[in-house]
Order: structure tokens, then C-alpha cells, then sequence
């Protein structure tokens, strides 16, 4: 089994962030990474956390 690591979004890693996904059965509850990251960055309203 693949050990698992969390570590903060960079640039150097956004892309394999981005490329993450879930299983077809969840993907109608949850949006793309890309999404997820760009509402955190830009979106203030909510004060979002990835």
C-alpha cells in the first residue's frame, strides 16, 4: 500500500493537486481540484481551506 503524505499546495506540486480525482460514483458530489483551488485562492467570502 502507497504511503500517503499531506502537504501544502505549491507550484511546484499544483499540478499533480490538480490531477487528483475520486471515483465515478462521487463525482457528481464534488467538484474537480481545479475548481476546489481556485475558489480557495480567489473566492474570500467563505475563507476556504484545501
Amino acid at each position: 500500500m502507497a504511503t500517503l503524505e499531506i502537504v501544502p499546495v505549491t507550484a511546484e506540486n499544483a499540478s499533480d493537486a490538480i490531477a487528483l480525482t475520486v471515483g465515478p460514483d462521487q463525482r457528481q458530489m464534488i467538484e474537480p481540484n481545479a475548481q476546489s483551488l481556485a475558489e480557495a485562492k480567489h473566492d474570500r467570502r467563505f475563507d476556504w481551506h484545501p
